[in-house]
């Protein structure tokens, strides 16, 4: 099994209404997979983890050189809580869990790597105590932030760590609970997973690494804030090697993925993806997705003192949706202001203010 560390959205249907004596406005008939795109994606998070650093490697008899090392994750996460608790994979944020030591042996490794790829040989057959002994760290940083689909980065400490699968003493859980300093951020609510039936139709939430692009320069860099949102149904029920529970996916997801929110047709969390399948002949193959359900996440919410209930942004928000779905321009104005207020990284609510302007201007309104 590999971990998943690194939109299915409706188009808006414009049906235009000519009114005796009136106007004419326009009615936006909405699918369901524009509303649950429009709920969820302000609550959805990137994660970065990981350690960048430089080192001086200069063995005896040969000029001395300085390496660039890092070893950087990135997964997803969302927003359980108002006041800025996130629920994503441990595994997203193993680095900074394990601490300051394990971060260095793996900018060692890292720059074991370097060296074998200059000489032409397998970094396994390479001495790597010879190389640390002649070596010396120039500079290192560790790396926890969470990034909010506004692009603001903001560094996060951990609440609660669960194991991630098949590791350590918790049962291989791969829950973490991580909390970052904002106030009235949007969330998305848990569904109980012990009523998830096989076939139920579910919608996954994140930023995977293939969807960035950024070496190609074929997306601008503001695209990698855009949330992916592919949809599957749950495939199967099963248990990690530790014996918890998992639920599996058609749903094509892959690295970056990891702790990004699986969901269902009623907008709620049944779990986070965290892992793909086995590769076949070294590829890797899509449709085979696994969850940890989300009954097993709200153990580490409450363990973590957090609760999962509704804040004040996410009822103005759905109201202003509500009456710009419905053409009533001038009620969501002032709601959707209301969500900047009170939440001024909301990723959504100034372009809907321009279109709603900007239908009020044509005559749109209802």
């Amino acid at each position: 099994m590999r971990r998943l560390l690194f939109v299915a959205t409706g188009a808006f249907l414009l049906a235009v209404t000519l009114l005796p004596m009136q106007p004419r406005f326009v009615v936006h008939a909405v699918s369901d997979g524009e509303r649950l795109a429009m709920y969820s994606k302000p609550a959805v998070v990137r994660i970065i983890d990981g350690v960048i650093g430089k080192i001086w490697f200069q063995p005896p008899g040969y000029q001395g050189q300085s390496f660039d090392v890092s070893s950087i994750a990135l997964g997803s996460g969302f927003f359980i809580s108002s006041n800025g608790y996130i629920a994503t994979n441990a595994h997203v944020v193993t680095t900074t869990h394990d601490g300051e030591d394990k971060a260095k042996q793996a900018l060692l490794w890292q720059l074991v790597q370097q060296i074998a790829k200059q000489i032409g040989k397998d970094p396994r057959s390479l001495n790597t105590s010879f190389i640390n002994e002649h070596s010396q760290l120039q500079s290192f940083q560790l790396i926890h932030h969470v990034i909010i689909p506004d692009g603001t980065a903001l560094p996060f400490e951990i609440k609660q760590y669960g194991a991630p699968t098949g590791e350590g003493n918790d049962q291989g859980k791969d829950v973490s609970i991580i909390k970052i300093e904002v106030k009235n951020a949007p969330i998305l609510k848990m569904a109980d997973s012990d009523k998830v039936q096989l076939q139920d139709h579910v919608t996954v939430i994140g930023y995977p690494g293939a969807a960035d692009t950024f070496n190609s320069g074929l997306l601008s860099s503001k695209s990698s804030l855009e949330a992916t949102i592919n949809d599957g149904k749950i495939s199967a029920k099963k248990q990690a090697s530790s014996g918890a529970p998992i639920l599996q996916t058609s749903t094509a997801a892959t690295h970056g993925n990891s702790g990004g929110p699986v969901l269902n047709d009623a907008n709620e969390v049944i779990g986070l993806l965290t892992f793909r399948g086995d590769t076949i002949n070294g590829q890797e193959v899509s449709g085979f997705s696994f969850i940890v359900p989300s009954n097993t996440v709200m153990e580490y919410v409450k363990s973590a003192g957090s609760t999962n209930d509704l804040g004040p942004t996410d009822t103005l928000y759905r109201e202003g949706l509500g009456y710009y779905w419905d053409g009533y321009y001038s009620s969501a104005i002032p709601k959707f202001e209301e969500v900047k207020r009170l939440f001024p990284q909301h990723s959504e609510v100034d372009r809907l203010v321009q279109s709603s302007q900007q239908a009020k201007a044509e005559g749109k309104e209802k």
